[in-house]
Protein backbone atom coordinates (compact mmCIF):
# COMPACT_ATOMS: atom_id res chain seq x y z
CA UNK A 1 0.00 0.00 0.00
CA UNK A 2 1.28 3.47 -0.79
CA UNK A 3 0.01 6.00 1.56
CA UNK A 4 0.22 9.81 2.75
CA UNK A 5 3.41 8.72 4.79
CA UNK A 6 5.51 7.57 1.70
CA UNK A 7 3.81 10.36 -0.84
CA UNK A 8 2.85 12.85 -0.25
CA UNK A 9 1.93 16.36 -2.48
CA UNK A 10 0.85 19.57 -1.02
CA UNK A 11 -0.40 22.55 -2.73
CA UNK A 12 -2.12 25.65 -0.69
CA UNK A 13 -3.93 26.56 -3.52
CA UNK A 14 -5.21 23.21 -5.15
CA UNK A 15 -7.19 20.34 -3.36
CA UNK A 16 -5.58 16.88 -3.17
CA UNK A 17 -8.32 15.34 -5.76
CA UNK A 18 -6.51 17.86 -8.01
CA UNK A 19 -3.09 17.31 -7.72
CA UNK A 20 -2.57 14.61 -9.75
CA UNK A 21 0.15 12.04 -10.35
CA UNK A 22 1.48 11.17 -13.77
CA UNK A 23 3.12 7.86 -14.01
CA UNK A 24 6.12 7.90 -16.60
CA UNK A 25 7.97 4.99 -16.13
CA UNK A 26 5.96 1.57 -14.49
CA UNK A 27 7.23 -0.76 -12.05
CA UNK A 28 9.53 -3.75 -13.77
CA UNK A 29 8.21 -6.26 -11.10
CA UNK A 30 4.76 -5.83 -10.66
CA UNK A 31 1.78 -3.17 -11.01
CA UNK A 32 0.28 -0.93 -9.57
CA UNK A 33 -3.31 -1.16 -9.04
CA UNK A 34 -6.01 0.74 -7.58
CA UNK A 35 -9.85 -1.37 -6.52
CA UNK A 36 -8.10 -4.59 -7.94
CA UNK A 37 -7.64 -2.18 -11.71
CA UNK A 38 -3.87 -2.18 -12.83
CA UNK A 39 -3.06 1.72 -13.07
CA UNK A 40 -1.44 2.97 -16.49
CA UNK A 41 -1.05 6.47 -16.43
CA UNK A 42 -2.65 8.69 -14.08
CA UNK A 43 -3.31 8.65 -9.86
CA UNK A 44 -4.15 11.62 -7.41
CA UNK A 45 -2.98 12.29 -3.98
CA UNK A 46 -7.08 11.89 -2.64
CA UNK A 47 -6.70 8.37 -3.44
CA UNK A 48 -3.22 8.30 -1.94
CA UNK A 49 -4.28 10.00 1.67
CA UNK A 50 -7.55 7.33 1.69
CA UNK A 51 -4.87 4.50 1.26
CA UNK A 52 -6.39 3.12 -2.38
CA UNK A 53 -3.13 2.92 -4.34
CA UNK A 54 -1.19 -0.35 -3.89
CA UNK A 55 2.12 -2.00 -5.39
CA UNK A 56 1.59 -5.77 -6.28
CA UNK A 57 4.52 -7.97 -6.82
CA UNK A 58 4.60 -10.27 -9.44
CA UNK A 59 6.41 -13.01 -7.40
CA UNK A 60 9.59 -13.16 -8.80
CA UNK A 61 13.30 -12.73 -7.29
CA UNK A 62 13.77 -9.03 -7.82
CA UNK A 63 14.27 -7.04 -4.06
CA UNK A 64 13.05 -3.53 -4.95
CA UNK A 65 10.81 -1.74 -7.92
CA UNK A 66 10.41 1.52 -8.48
CA UNK A 67 7.95 4.00 -10.64
CA UNK A 68 8.73 7.18 -12.46
CA UNK A 69 6.66 9.99 -11.57
CA UNK A 70 5.58 13.66 -12.88
CA UNK A 71 3.25 16.53 -10.38
CA UNK A 72 0.54 18.82 -11.71
CA UNK A 73 -2.14 20.23 -10.10
CA UNK A 74 -4.10 20.92 -13.29
CA UNK A 75 -1.91 24.31 -14.52
CA UNK A 76 1.93 23.98 -13.27
CA UNK A 77 4.09 20.83 -14.33
CA UNK A 78 6.60 21.83 -11.98
CA UNK A 79 6.86 21.24 -8.41
CA UNK A 80 9.04 22.27 -5.95
CA UNK A 81 11.32 19.53 -3.97
CA UNK A 82 13.65 20.61 -0.85
CA UNK A 83 13.13 24.23 -2.33
CA UNK A 84 14.17 23.35 -5.49
CA UNK A 85 11.87 23.08 -8.74
CA UNK A 86 11.61 20.21 -10.37
CA UNK A 87 10.31 19.38 -13.63
CA UNK A 88 12.18 16.01 -14.48
CA UNK A 89 10.48 12.38 -13.36
CA UNK A 90 10.92 12.07 -9.44
CA UNK A 91 11.71 8.34 -8.30
CA UNK A 92 9.43 6.49 -6.65
CA UNK A 93 11.44 3.54 -4.90
CA UNK A 94 9.90 -0.06 -2.98
CA UNK A 95 11.75 -2.31 -1.00
CA UNK A 96 10.14 -5.67 -1.92
CA UNK A 97 9.92 -8.03 1.12
CA UNK A 98 10.35 -11.21 0.24
CA UNK A 99 7.05 -13.63 2.25
CA UNK A 100 8.85 -16.60 3.95
CA UNK A 101 7.99 -19.95 2.01
CA UNK A 102 4.53 -21.84 3.02
CA UNK A 103 3.29 -25.12 2.16
CA UNK A 104 0.39 -25.01 -0.66
CA UNK A 105 -2.74 -26.84 0.51
CA UNK A 106 -5.50 -27.98 -1.73
CA UNK A 107 -8.58 -29.52 -2.01
CA UNK A 108 -9.51 -32.61 -3.96
CA UNK A 109 -12.91 -34.55 -4.55
CA UNK A 110 -12.78 -37.35 -7.25
CA UNK A 111 -16.66 -37.67 -7.54
CA UNK A 112 -17.64 -36.79 -10.97
CA UNK A 113 -20.54 -37.00 -12.98
CA UNK A 114 -20.15 -38.68 -16.26
CA UNK A 115 -20.45 -36.19 -19.00
CA UNK A 116 -19.99 -35.63 -22.90
CA UNK A 117 -18.37 -33.52 -25.14
CA UNK A 118 -17.78 -33.68 -28.34
CA UNK A 119 -19.45 -37.03 -28.60
CA UNK A 120 -16.62 -38.00 -26.22
CA UNK A 121 -17.80 -39.38 -22.80
CA UNK A 122 -15.49 -38.06 -19.57
CA UNK A 123 -15.13 -35.79 -16.77
CA UNK A 124 -14.85 -32.09 -16.00
CA UNK A 125 -12.49 -30.53 -13.44
CA UNK A 126 -13.92 -28.01 -11.60
CA UNK A 127 -13.30 -26.02 -8.58
CA UNK A 128 -15.35 -28.29 -6.42
CA UNK A 129 -12.89 -30.81 -7.65
CA UNK A 130 -9.44 -29.38 -7.37
CA UNK A 131 -8.95 -26.61 -5.25
CA UNK A 132 -5.78 -24.66 -4.54
CA UNK A 133 -6.35 -22.71 -0.75
CA UNK A 134 -4.21 -20.20 0.81
CA UNK A 135 -1.32 -19.30 -1.50
CA UNK A 136 -2.08 -15.90 -1.75
CA UNK A 137 -1.46 -16.15 -5.67
CA UNK A 138 -3.64 -15.38 -8.29
CA UNK A 139 -5.30 -18.57 -10.33
CA UNK A 140 -3.23 -18.22 -13.23
CA UNK A 141 0.24 -18.32 -11.21
CA UNK A 142 -0.61 -21.56 -9.84
CA UNK A 143 0.38 -23.85 -12.30
CA UNK A 144 -0.46 -27.95 -12.67
CA UNK A 145 2.06 -30.06 -14.14
CA UNK A 146 1.32 -33.54 -15.53
CA UNK A 147 3.91 -35.94 -14.34
CA UNK A 148 2.53 -38.94 -15.41
CA UNK A 149 0.07 -39.04 -17.90
CA UNK A 150 -3.04 -41.09 -18.16
CA UNK A 151 -3.66 -44.56 -19.57
CA UNK A 152 -7.04 -45.18 -21.12
CA UNK A 153 -7.96 -41.45 -22.33
CA UNK A 154 -6.64 -37.58 -22.99
CA UNK A 155 -6.40 -34.51 -20.27
CA UNK A 156 -7.48 -31.55 -22.78
CA UNK A 157 -8.19 -28.05 -22.98
CA UNK A 158 -11.83 -27.80 -23.69
CA UNK A 159 -11.86 -23.98 -25.36
CA UNK A 160 -9.07 -25.01 -27.04
CA UNK A 161 -9.61 -28.45 -27.89
CA UNK A 162 -6.41 -29.91 -27.85
CA UNK A 163 -4.14 -32.33 -25.30
CA UNK A 164 -2.19 -30.91 -22.55
CA UNK A 165 0.43 -31.94 -20.08
CA UNK A 166 0.46 -28.52 -17.93
CA UNK A 167 -2.61 -26.10 -16.67
CA UNK A 168 -3.34 -23.36 -14.11
CA UNK A 169 -6.04 -23.12 -11.84
CA UNK A 170 -7.38 -20.21 -13.64
CA UNK A 171 -8.39 -23.02 -16.58
CA UNK A 172 -9.75 -25.15 -14.11
CA UNK A 173 -11.98 -22.47 -12.11
CA UNK A 174 -13.37 -21.61 -15.32
CA UNK A 175 -13.89 -25.29 -16.27
CA UNK A 176 -12.07 -25.57 -18.90
CA UNK A 177 -9.74 -28.95 -18.22
CA UNK A 178 -11.47 -32.09 -18.65
CA UNK A 179 -10.87 -35.62 -19.11
CA UNK A 180 -12.04 -37.84 -22.32
CA UNK A 181 -12.69 -41.64 -21.84
CA UNK A 182 -11.13 -43.48 -25.20
CA UNK A 183 -13.00 -44.89 -27.23
CA UNK A 184 -11.50 -47.93 -27.54
CA UNK A 185 -10.77 -48.35 -24.11
CA UNK A 186 -13.11 -51.35 -21.77
CA UNK A 187 -11.02 -49.98 -18.39
CA UNK A 188 -13.43 -48.60 -15.92
CA UNK A 189 -11.13 -46.50 -14.32
CA UNK A 190 -7.84 -43.98 -15.20
CA UNK A 191 -5.45 -41.35 -12.79
CA UNK A 192 -3.21 -38.94 -13.43
CA UNK A 193 -0.06 -37.88 -11.67
CA UNK A 194 0.71 -34.47 -11.53
CA UNK A 195 2.76 -31.65 -9.19
CA UNK A 196 1.44 -27.86 -8.24
CA UNK A 197 3.96 -25.00 -8.10
CA UNK A 198 3.48 -21.00 -7.35
CA UNK A 199 5.78 -18.56 -8.45
CA UNK A 200 8.10 -18.76 -5.34
CA UNK A 201 8.52 -22.52 -6.48
CA UNK A 202 6.57 -23.63 -3.46
CA UNK A 203 5.47 -27.27 -4.67
CA UNK A 204 3.48 -30.16 -3.76
CA UNK A 205 4.50 -33.57 -5.96
CA UNK A 206 3.37 -36.84 -6.93
CA UNK A 207 -0.34 -36.30 -6.48
CA UNK A 208 -2.90 -38.79 -7.60
CA UNK A 209 -6.07 -37.71 -9.38
CA UNK A 210 -8.29 -40.58 -10.33
CA UNK A 211 -11.18 -40.88 -12.46
CA UNK A 212 -14.26 -43.73 -12.28
CA UNK A 213 -17.16 -45.21 -14.27
CA UNK A 214 -18.80 -47.98 -15.24
CA UNK A 215 -18.62 -50.39 -18.39
CA UNK A 216 -21.94 -52.46 -19.46
CA UNK A 217 -21.78 -55.86 -21.64
CA UNK A 218 -23.48 -58.90 -21.82
CA UNK A 219 -22.76 -61.45 -19.11
CA UNK A 220 -21.52 -64.50 -21.68
CA UNK A 221 -21.02 -64.78 -25.10
CA UNK A 222 -23.06 -66.98 -25.81
CA UNK A 223 -26.46 -69.00 -25.20
CA UNK A 224 -28.96 -70.92 -26.47
CA UNK A 225 -33.04 -71.82 -26.31
CA UNK A 226 -35.43 -73.68 -27.43
CA UNK A 227 -38.13 -72.27 -28.93
CA UNK A 228 -40.51 -73.68 -26.99
CA UNK A 229 -39.24 -72.06 -23.60
CA UNK A 230 -41.68 -69.37 -24.65
CA UNK A 231 -40.26 -65.93 -22.13
CA UNK A 232 -36.13 -66.21 -21.89
CA UNK A 233 -33.71 -63.31 -20.10
CA UNK A 234 -30.90 -62.19 -21.77
CA UNK A 235 -28.36 -60.85 -18.83
CA UNK A 236 -26.53 -57.95 -18.90
CA UNK A 237 -23.75 -56.60 -16.08
CA UNK A 238 -22.02 -53.51 -14.69
CA UNK A 239 -18.36 -53.04 -13.70
CA UNK A 240 -16.59 -50.29 -12.45
CA UNK A 241 -18.38 -47.88 -10.46
CA UNK A 242 -21.78 -48.80 -9.45
CA UNK A 243 -23.18 -46.02 -6.98
CA UNK A 244 -25.06 -44.25 -9.53
CA UNK A 245 -27.86 -44.81 -11.99
CA UNK A 246 -27.31 -46.29 -15.26
CA UNK A 247 -29.63 -46.84 -17.91
CA UNK A 248 -29.07 -49.61 -20.97
CA UNK A 249 -31.40 -49.07 -24.05
CA UNK A 250 -31.83 -51.70 -26.46
CA UNK A 251 -32.90 -51.85 -30.06
CA UNK A 252 -33.82 -54.84 -32.51
CA UNK A 253 -32.50 -55.45 -35.75
CA UNK A 254 -34.08 -58.15 -37.89
CA UNK A 255 -32.33 -60.70 -39.65
CA UNK A 256 -34.43 -63.55 -41.26
CA UNK A 257 -36.87 -63.48 -38.03
CA UNK A 258 -39.74 -61.62 -38.20
CA UNK A 259 -40.44 -59.15 -36.00
CA UNK A 260 -43.72 -60.39 -33.73
CA UNK A 261 -44.23 -63.20 -35.75
CA UNK A 262 -41.02 -65.41 -34.39
CA UNK A 263 -39.76 -63.13 -31.51
CA UNK A 264 -40.89 -59.79 -29.57
CA UNK A 265 -39.40 -58.15 -26.44
CA UNK A 266 -41.62 -59.63 -23.53
CA UNK A 267 -43.98 -56.28 -22.33
CA UNK A 268 -42.37 -54.37 -24.57
CA UNK A 269 -38.94 -53.71 -22.81
CA UNK A 270 -36.49 -51.40 -25.03
CA UNK A 271 -34.44 -50.75 -21.66
CA UNK A 272 -31.83 -52.36 -18.98
CA UNK A 273 -32.41 -50.48 -15.61
CA UNK A 274 -29.01 -50.39 -12.96
CA UNK A 275 -30.26 -49.17 -9.72
CA UNK A 276 -27.81 -47.85 -7.35
CA UNK A 277 -25.41 -50.56 -6.52
CA UNK A 278 -27.07 -52.84 -9.06
CA UNK A 279 -23.92 -54.89 -11.00
CA UNK A 280 -26.48 -57.21 -12.98
CA UNK A 281 -29.60 -56.35 -14.99
CA UNK A 282 -31.67 -58.49 -17.99
CA UNK A 283 -34.01 -57.98 -20.76
CA UNK A 284 -37.21 -60.31 -21.29
CA UNK A 285 -37.34 -62.15 -24.80
CA UNK A 286 -40.73 -63.80 -26.19
CA UNK A 287 -40.32 -66.70 -28.52
CA UNK A 288 -43.34 -67.44 -30.63
CA UNK A 289 -43.50 -70.97 -30.92
CA UNK A 290 -44.67 -71.95 -34.40
CA UNK A 291 -44.97 -74.97 -37.06
CA UNK A 292 -42.50 -73.35 -40.16
CA UNK A 293 -39.99 -75.40 -39.51
CA UNK A 294 -37.55 -72.74 -40.09
CA UNK A 295 -33.72 -73.71 -39.97
CA UNK A 296 -32.41 -70.41 -39.69
CA UNK A 297 -33.86 -67.42 -37.19
CA UNK A 298 -31.66 -64.63 -36.91
CA UNK A 299 -32.14 -60.81 -35.59
CA UNK A 300 -29.53 -58.74 -32.86
CA UNK A 301 -30.63 -56.93 -30.17
CA UNK A 302 -28.53 -53.51 -30.03
CA UNK A 303 -27.58 -51.77 -26.96
CA UNK A 304 -27.80 -48.26 -28.65
CA UNK A 305 -27.41 -45.29 -26.19
CA UNK A 306 -25.81 -46.43 -22.32
CA UNK A 307 -25.90 -43.55 -19.46
CA UNK A 308 -23.71 -42.80 -17.00
CA UNK A 309 -21.66 -45.79 -18.62
CA UNK A 310 -19.41 -47.29 -21.52
CA UNK A 311 -19.73 -50.54 -23.24
CA UNK A 312 -17.80 -53.30 -21.96
CA UNK A 313 -15.59 -56.62 -23.18
CA UNK A 314 -18.50 -58.39 -24.29
CA UNK A 315 -20.45 -56.33 -26.90
CA UNK A 316 -21.39 -59.29 -28.98
CA UNK A 317 -23.86 -62.60 -27.28
CA UNK A 318 -24.87 -65.17 -29.63
CA UNK A 319 -27.93 -66.84 -29.26
CA UNK A 320 -29.10 -70.02 -30.64
CA UNK A 321 -32.69 -71.25 -30.94
CA UNK A 322 -33.00 -74.41 -31.67
CA UNK A 323 -36.13 -75.96 -33.90
CA UNK A 324 -37.76 -78.85 -32.00
CA UNK A 325 -39.33 -79.55 -35.29
CA UNK A 326 -36.61 -80.13 -37.42
CA UNK A 327 -33.72 -80.07 -35.05
CA UNK A 328 -31.52 -77.16 -36.92
CA UNK A 329 -30.92 -74.28 -34.89
CA UNK A 330 -30.22 -70.66 -36.01
CA UNK A 331 -27.86 -68.35 -34.14
CA UNK A 332 -28.88 -64.97 -32.38
CA UNK A 333 -26.10 -61.90 -32.78
CA UNK A 334 -26.82 -59.56 -30.30
CA UNK A 335 -24.32 -56.62 -30.59
CA UNK A 336 -23.30 -53.64 -28.18
CA UNK A 337 -23.11 -50.44 -30.37
CA UNK A 338 -21.45 -47.05 -29.41
CA UNK A 339 -22.35 -45.92 -26.26
CA UNK A 340 -23.98 -41.97 -25.24
CA UNK A 341 -25.26 -40.39 -22.47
Amino acid sequence: MIGIQTLHVIDPDTKAPNLTFFITQLPAHGNLTRANRTIEKTFTQYEVDNYEIYYSHNGDDAEKDDFKYKVTDGINTGFSVSRTIRHHPMTFTIIIDKLPKKKLQFQMNMSLPLTTFKDRKGFTLTQNSVNVVGSGYLPEMLVFTVVKAPKHGDLIHKLENRSIRSFTLADIRVSEIAYLISSSTRATEDQFVFEVKDPDDNKVTNQVFKFSWSAISFKSKHTSYCEDQGIVSIALERKGKIDNLSVARIEIKSISARLNEDFSLFNEENEVRFEKGSSSGSFRLKLFKDDRGEDVERFKFIISNVENGIIGENDTQSVTIIDETTGWSSDLNITVSNAYG
